[in-house]
């Protein structure tokens, strides 16, 4: 005999509206190396945004300074280094 299918799957899916956010939040740029990028969310059937991303077309690096100094770290860019993330 074969058994219904549980409902806790459903429900860990999340929940979901009756029509879907269709408005899209769009971001493009260049990066200090020429890199072109671009991203573009939209929230779709979920009650909640539940993907993310970020960009950080310039990175750098710090270092921690002597104590006593006018400033806590010192700061080095980073030359043809960017950051890019999807996160789902």
């Amino acid at each position: 005999r074969l058994s219904k299918p549980r409902v806790e799957k459903e429900e860990a899916m999340g929940n979901l509206l009756g029509a879907p956010v269709i408005e899209k939040e769009t971001h493009v740029g260049t990066t200090p190396c020429g890199i072109e990028y671009g991203v573009s969310s939209m929230q779709g059937w979920r009650i909640h945004m539940e993907d993310a991303h970020t960009i950080e077309p310039q990175i750098y690096s710090e270092e921690p300074l002597p104590k006593g100094s006018e400033e806590k770290f010192k700061r080095t860019d980073l030359p043809g280094h960017s950051l890019f993330g999807v996160f789902d």
